[in-house]
């Protein structure tokens, strides 16, 4: 058991080793002035108004417009990013869970009534 940690200790420390000597080769001054140029090489991309306009009608998501004609409403408020339609307080409404329904009413929806 020991003879086999000492084996894979010695093999790791070699690989950090070569790896370590790998980064000197490849990079011997390893001075701040080095860290510009590897930002500078970044490429930064401009958001056109068409791309923010676009992204407002919910086309970032790569939808086509027959996939968004076929959206339920929640579809539209989850995709689109829709407001919600207005909430009739007066009213009494059934939330229904299926697969979890025990576990996901204690943690959700008891957690936020008076009851």
């Amino acid at each position: 058991m020991v003879k086999q940690f000492r084996k894979w200790f010695a093999v790791i420390i070699f690989l950090f080793v070569i790896m370590f000597c790998i980064l000197l080769i490849k990079n011997p001054t390893a001075d701040s002035k080095n860290y510009s140029t590897i930002i500078n090489k970044e490429q930064y991309i401009a958001m056109k108004a068409s791309d923010y306009e676009s992204n407002l009608n919910g086309k970032w998501r790569g939808f086509s417009n027959e996939q968004i004609n076929k959206l339920s409403k929640l579809g539209e408020i989850l995709y689109l990013d829709r407001n919600p339609p207005e909430v009739d307080p007066s009213k009494n409404y059934t939330i229904l869970i299926w697969k979890h329904g025990p576990a996901l009413e204690r943690r959700h929806i008891k957690h936020y009534t008076e009851e």
